[in-house]
């Protein structure tokens, strides 16, 4: 049935760092001692949230005035719990409850209980949010300087990078769940093979595995891993820009 390829890419990513990673969910632990799997996991969480919500309030419904689907509602609220709560209640456990309500929904469309609307106006403004996170992201890769006019950090710079590879990681199964349920629309605006590139870029952007995250001077002898891994996030940002033009035109 139609959507069920692309829920199942939303729930992947975010099970695997709740269930299947070692130690599991990081970022709300006592000791933080796994500081590049926490930020991973926030971006992984960022992609999931911005998903949820243009799942709940556009792709599940035929406009504004339809009602919401219980299931993805309860799953976008638990979403926003804070990512470091650590009880009452605990992140992980909210977050596992919003899982639980993607997959509720998962079988009810395969059972023809549910509704998903694979429109141009409902996939574009899922593209302009991830647009717009890559967007955040890659000003973080690129940047020299924090708001306050201090120099980004080595410790920011390891943030930053780790950050970026979890929103690059799951965007790229959410992205590839888009050619199967989308994939009518996007051929007849002939937008499939920037979608292919943007899927490129993002595993890219997930093969760049250094032990050290360097950041030195972009015309230093020694590495600079942001802008390193810059490059297939603007690519990702670039692709998915020109597929949104091409799903508007």
């Amino acid at each position: 049935m139609e959507g069920m390829a692309f829920v199942d890419a939303v729930i992947r990513p975010l099970d695997y760092e709740l269930n299947q990673r070692f130690y599991g969910w990081r970022p709300n632990d006592i000791l933080d001692v796994t500081d590049n799997v926490n930020n991973f996991q926030l971006g992984v969480l960022e992609v999931t949230r911005r998903t949820a919500v243009i799942l709940s309030e556009r792709i599940s419904r035929t406009g504004s005035t339809a009602s919401f689907d219980v299931n993805l509602q309860n799953a976008m609220n638990w979403f926003m719990i804070k990512a470091d709560r650590y009880w009452f209640p605990s992140a992980e456990s909210k977050y596992k409850a919003s899982l639980k309500e993607l997959r509720t929904y998962f079988h009810r469309l395969e059972k023809g209980e549910a509704h998903f609307y694979s429109r141009t106006d409902n996939l574009i403004p899922l593209l302009m949010a991830y647009e717009d996170l890559l967007g955040s992201c890659d000003d973080n890769l690129v940047k020299t300087h924090e708001e306050d006019g201090s120099p980004v950090s080595h410790f920011k710079s390891d943030d930053y990078f780790f950050y970026t590879q979890g929103v690059a990681s799951a965007m790229a199964t959410m992205l590839e769940g888009i050619t199967k349920d989308f994939s009518v629309m996007v051929i007849r605006r002939g937008g499939m093979e920037e979608l292919h590139h943007a899927i490129e870029a993002c595993h890219h952007a997930m093969e760049l595995d250094p032990w050290i995250i360097l950041n030195s001077d972009g015309s230093s002898l020694f590495a600079n891993h942001r802008l390193n891994l810059a490059a297939p996030i603007s690519h990702a940002r670039f692709y998915i820009g020109v597929l949104i033009k091409a799903l508007s035109t």
